[in-house]
């Protein structure tokens, strides 16, 4: 089964003609629409914000944006997961290896507020950097 969206090169007959010889099911999504798409949007969405995260605090320049998102992957295949049981997905792969430890702190880390601003590009700044006092 392959889904897409309705972006033009997935459009052309080219593709059509290759899902119906090789009996692949082609589902086309609307546009913009993540709900559709579900967990890889998420995760999608995730990887951007945390490339993006790391490009505004560290001041690197957009030219660069591939390195700061297979950094991002990195991080994140690194990074405790509630739904693996707070295993990272990298100790889940390789035989329950721990990559390296951390500790979070809490009181007076920075957070960062969701940007909902119209016009914003792939690569601008979505959120508005925030401190963090107080106990959960």
């Amino acid at each position: 089964m392959l889904r897409t969206d309705n972006a033009l090169e997935y459009v052309k007959k080219d593709v059509s003609i290759f899902c119906s010889k090789n009996e692949i099911i082609h589902q086309i999504f609307c546009s913009h629409t993540s709900q559709q798409k579900g967990d890889a949007e998420r995760k999608h969405r995730q990887i951007l914000d945390v490339a993006r995260t790391i490009m505004i605090h560290m001041s690197v320049p957009k030219y660069l944006w591939s390195d700061v998102v297979l950094s991002a992957c990195h991080l994140i295949n690194r990074i405790p997961s509630s739904v693996l049981n707070k295993k990272s997905p990298f100790s889940c792969l390789f035989s329950n290896k721990t990559p390296f430890s951390m500790t979070f702190c809490v009181f007076g880390c920075i957070y960062f507020v969701q940007d909902l601003s119209l016009g914003l590009d792939k690569l601008s700044p979505r959120f508005i950097k925030c401190a963090f006092f107080g106990v959960l």
